[in-house]
């Protein structure tokens, strides 16, 4: 999805004509400033069919070090919000003398107070400062970075920033901000890229606590349907390999916590440029009629000795995959059928059954 975050210096901008899927405007920063903007933002947001989102700016500022203090600040002028919008807590400013007690002192208060956990706007310092906490793990990244500079123009919405940065893999990166120059109206406005769908918005505006708990879903093998759940998309890396992205759920197929175990699970997961989640193709060598489809073994970047495998060789609906040694069975050969829409079906060879993600990826 494609959206902006916006402020007062975007005063007049007619938020119901923007061509976006969503936007994030400044409610708040430090302990004293509304910005004044905001309340029409986000009523026209909201009125025009827009998911929304609302953002604190940290210190701002201000001669603030206390972070719960600036959370009650924050909750106080947004209190109607919360429940229906996105919160963000923007981490950028270098006044702040500890970030990471600042932080989890904000976070945390917002989830005593609204149960709900806030995605933390920052780039690779931020992330540095955090990572020794648990902040990344009860917390969604919206990440800042301009790797081009100033573009005034979109990337493709299945470009990631690890194609860019080395980024942790503790940050769990739900939006990049890659530009400020995207023009819009006669505003120069910060660009971004979701890489979660409608839905998971909703799960995180609602709050499920830490956000491990709405991170992962199931992918198993299914009788053929149709669904969303069964397509993938495949987003293509320098070096040949790829990320599979489901097209219901927007996650993407994942080796868990990057083992290199034999008998590891494959999951869907929110995309995080790791190897966990990179894939290449190998086609399996053979003697195959004109009109028969050559079968593939899928290899995960984090072992070239593993293979995308139904468990047991099972020919059963709803029978988990995962990265297994390589052994030349049909439970590892998978027919990779293009739909000509951009999305791939992966049809197990021995089970003729297809990938698929749990419960339609909902």
């Amino acid at each position: 999805m494609r959206g902006l975050d916006i402020s007062h210096w975007q005063h007049g901008l007619n938020v119901a004509a923007l061509d976006v899927d969503f936007v994030i405007a400044k409610a708040t920063g430090g302990n004293g400033y509304v910005d004044p903007d905001c309340v029409g933002f986000i009523e026209q947001a909201r009125q025009s069919g827009k998911l929304w989102g609302f953002y604190h700016f940290a210190k701002d500022g201000y001669a603030s070090q206390d972070g719960r203090a600036e959370a009650d600040f924050f909750i106080s002028k947004t209190s109607d919000w919360w429940g229906k919008g996105l919160p963000v807590l923007d981490l950028e400013d270098n006044g702040i003398a500890d970030w990471a007690a600042y932080t989890k002192a904000f976070i945390d208060r917002c989830y005593e107070v609204k149960k709900v956990y806030p995605v933390i706007y920052t780039g690779l310092q931020g992330i540095s400062r955090l990572k020794s906490t648990d902040v990344l793990q009860k917390c969604r990244v919206w990440f800042a970075g301009y790797p081009l500079g100033y573009i005034n123009y979109w990337l493709p919405e299945t470009t990631t920033p690890s194609r860019y940065y080395s980024i942790d893999s503790a940050a769990n990166i739900i939006v990049w901000q890659f530009t400020s120059a995207i023009p819009y109206q006669g505003f120069n406005c910060d660009a971004n890229i979701a890489y979660i769908n409608r839905i998971d918005w909703q799960i995180l505006v609602k709050g499920e606590g830490e956000a491990k708990e709405v991170k992962e879903r199931t992918v198993w093998q299914y009788k053929a349907n149709m669904t969303d759940a069964q397509l993938w998309k495949p987003e293509w890396n320098k070096d040949g390999s790829f990320v599979l992205v489901n097209k219901a759920c927007g996650l993407a197929l994942d080796v868990k916590s990057a083992s290199t175990k034999s008998g590891t699970p494959v999951q869907a997961y929110p995309k995080n440029g790791t190897p966990a989640q990179s894939w290449k193709l190998q086609q399996v060598k053979g003697k195959y009629k004109p009109a028969e489809v050559a079968p593939f073994e899928l290899v995960p970047a984090v072992s070239d000795k593993l293979r995308l495998d139904v468990k047991g060789g099972s020919l059963d609906d709803k029978t988990a995959v995962q990265v297994y040694r390589s052994n030349g069975t049909l439970a590892q050969r998978w027919l990779v059928i293009d739909n000509g829409a951009g999305y791939w079906t992966l049809v197990n060879a021995k089970s003729g059954k297809v990938l698929d993600v749990k419960d339609g990826g909902k």
